[in-house]
């Protein structure tokens, strides 16, 4: 559905450019004041008009219908059977309930994974090896496991380039999503410091951001806890 609505705006988008339409009152396509405009343009050509009206009328239908998925989804997340895992992971920057659900339908019982490397490895964010002769090689991740799940961790890895800060609204973090905010941004600066790149600096990210989950989802002490005991 949201690989369907990206389609539409960029139909939209398209046909507004071949008709000289630009928006100049932001940088950001697709805010709210560019949402507004869009539909005050009328082009010069009544058939490039009219397929512009047919656009945007695909485009609300969409619109629609991930609102009412979204109501639907908030819905489901309060129920007793996932609430405790929603409200877990959403202590973690970069999960919403909607990420939060996604990685609960893939994962289902982080438990079932004996130790966070297996959920990397499920995940398909470890790395490929190999050997030749006395040396050992590491190549790109394996992409094995729940391709979705993998997009939506990556996804909110990615936040963790920024520097930690406690919310002005909304719940504090736990302790280990602060703890998981602080050693993650330091890790991301130290990554690429050192000369790598975004990219698969933020799969390192990820692959510790799901460590991260699998401790606190099964209930696990962390190292630093462990050493404190």
């Amino acid at each position: 559905m949201l690989c369907a609505r990206t389609a539409a705006r960029h139909r939209v988008s398209k046909q507004l450019l071949r008709h000289g339409r630009i928006y100049r009152e932001g940088v950001k396509a697709w805010t709210v004041r560019h949402r507004a405009w869009v539909p005050t343009q009328r082009l010069d050509d009544e058939l490039a008009q009219l397929a512009l009206e047919h656009m945007l009328i695909h485009l609300d239908g969409i619109d629609r219908q991930l609102a009412l998925l979204d109501a639907q989804l908030e819905q489901i997340a309060t129920r007793e059977r996932w609430a405790w895992q929603v409200d877990r992971l959403r202590a973690f920057r970069g999960i919403q309930t909607l990420t939060a659900l996604g990685l609960i339908a893939e994962i289902d019982d982080f438990a079932r994974f004996s130790h966070p490397r297996e959920l990397a490895s499920w995940l398909g964010i470890t790395l490929n090896e190999y050997s030749s002769g006395e040396h050992q090689h590491r190549g790109h991740i394996t992409k094995a496991g729940s391709r979705h799940a993998r997009r939506l961790l990556i996804e909110a890895a990615w936040h963790y380039r920024h520097a930690p800060r406690r919310p002005t609204k909304g719940p504090e973090p736990s302790a280990r999503a602060w703890q998981a905010q602080v050693r993650l941004h330091h890790r991301y600066r130290h990554l690429t410091e050192h000369g790598k790149r975004s990219t698969v600096v933020t799969v390192a990210i990820a692959r510790e951001l799901a460590a991260f989950l699998w401790v606190d989802l099964t209930n696990q002490p962390s190292r630093e806890e462990v050493h404190a005991a």
